[in-house]
């Protein structure tokens, strides 16, 4: 990230950096280190940096990520960058929060593997494979082209570059900044920009409607004896959980069509 950052400083930009640290299960805390990996000299950059922990959240984001995103683009930040938690089979809320997914993969990590298994290949829109100065890059790069090549191409024409890069001897990473303008201005031409923008939109309403409806349902729809009747009812086996549920939430949008008719 340091590296990158530096090249994107370098060509006069001004970077907001969010990076978001898994959170103890046990404790919820979280170390907040990857600030301590940004040990370039940052004199003269155009630089903010934020940590923050995951907290319950799944997918590899914050809650507040995207709220700290929108922040950062309006204080002026022309690149915003989003570090994961990592990803896995599911965490991948990132391809829904920014514009470019750039995907790391180290070799001898068994990264071959967590990219077939991932979804990473209809996610990335580049690879990195970082520390390639080890053995196993070259043939971690040719499995990784052998699946794209199997892939089946994108609409508008876009195939992954995979970019070797070696961040602790400084190589090819202004490369791989390349690669990252080059999806930029790719996704500008072919419109692909303001549609993922929307898309991006309607899913972060999406999730914050959900929130919301959550906090108002179990908050003021439902009062603690409820609760009690009902798992007294699955104890007893009268009903099961799915059927309840349906009734619990059909009766309460009964009742709100009922209030909303007698308001008119």
């Amino acid at each position: 990230m340091d590296r990158l950052v530096a090249e994107f400083c370098r060509d006069r930009h001004s970077v907001g950096v969010i990076a978001v640290d898994p959170a103890s299960p046990f404790s919820g805390g979280a170390l907040l280190g990857d600030r301590v990996r940004m040990t370039g000299d940052v004199r003269g950059r155009d630089c903010f940096f934020r940590s923050m922990s995951a907290g319950d959240a799944m997918g590899g984001l914050a809650r507040a990520t995207q709220d700290a995103a929108r922040v950062l683009d309006a204080s002026g930040r022309q690149v915003i960058l989003i570090e994961t938690v990592g990803v896995g089979q599911s965490e991948l809320d990132v391809a829904q929060a920014t514009d470019t997914v750039l995907v790391v993969l180290t070799p001898e990590s068994g990264d071959t593997i967590q990219v077939m298994k991932a979804g990473l290949l209809e996610i990335a829109d580049v690879f990195a494979i970082n520390k390639a100065d080890r053995p196993g890059a070259d043939s971690l790069e040719q499995a990784l082209a052998g699946m794209l090549d199997r892939k089946p191409k994108a609409p508008a024409g876009w195939r992954p570059p995979i970019c070797l890069t070696s961040a602790s001897l400084n190589r090819g990473v202004r490369g791989l900044y390349d690669a990252l303008r080059r999806h930029h201005d790719h996704l500008a031409a072919t419109r692909g920009l303001a549609e993922r923008r929307r898309r991006r939109l309607e899913s972060e309403l999406r999730r914050k409607i959900d929130a919301e409806l959550t906090r108002v349902f179990w908050g003021e729809l439902v009062a603690p004896a409820e609760m009690t009747r009902w798992v007294d009812a699955l104890e007893q086996r009268e009903i099961d959980p799915q059927r309840l549920a349906r009734r619990v939430v059909g009766e309460r949008v009964e009742a709100g069509a009922q209030h909303r008719n007698r308001r008119a």
